[in-house]
């Protein structure tokens, strides 16, 4: 049956801009490989531009993202355009699981990312896997929660060049002070 969910979440993504794969395949500790084959399923197709990988996505799943035309190139036309309400962002990528950040550095040559979600169960980076963020050319929203939005984490965010809007909750201002 769950053999049967990822050729079927390809061809429906035939047609469809925006991707849950979360709501596809539930997420369950043996469901991993399910999930990279599902975004290995999902590689080409050139108008997916919201793809949410769901929770378990790990550093494999993450290197097959480079392969997705809208992440890899930007395509968002001049960046004063770009809208930032969800609904209207050129790209919007949400990921969600046990990767590392050898798996976030992976994502650096993404210029076509316009927003990238961090979500909640992302607890295998490092306050210093942020510093690649800057090399997102295009990057200009960013959600990171909980322990992911500390002061050092902050350091590296405050270097992204085009950001425009952060979501960071749980973050607590310490050292505000030290901020270049």
């Amino acid at each position: 049956h769950v053999r049967e969910r990822v050729p079927d979440l390809a061809r429906r993504a035939q047609d469809r801009r925006v991707i849950a794969i979360g709501e596809h395949l539930p997420a369950r500790p043996h469901s991993r490989a399910r999930r990279e084959r599902a975004i290995d399923a999902l590689r080409g197709k050139p108008g997916l531009r919201r793809l949410d990988t769901g929770r378990l996505v790990t550093d494999a799943g993450l290197a097959l993202l480079g392969e997705f035309p809208m992440f890899r190139t930007w395509h968002g036309g001049e960046h004063a355009d770009a809208a930032i309400s969800e609904d209207h962002e050129p790209s919007h990528l949400l990921i969600d699981g046990p990767f590392t950040n050898k798996g976030l550095a992976s994502l650096a040559a993404l210029d076509g990312v316009f927003a990238l979600d961090l979500f909640w169960h992302v607890t295998g980076i490092t306050s210093d896997g942020f510093e690649v963020l800057a090399q997102l050319r295009n990057l200009a929203s960013l959600g990171c929660d909980g322990k992911l939005s500390d002061d050092r984490a902050m350091e590296h965010i405050a270097s992204i060049p085009r950001l425009r809007k952060l979501r960071a909750q749980g973050f607590k201002a310490v050292a505000i002070s030290n901020w270049p």
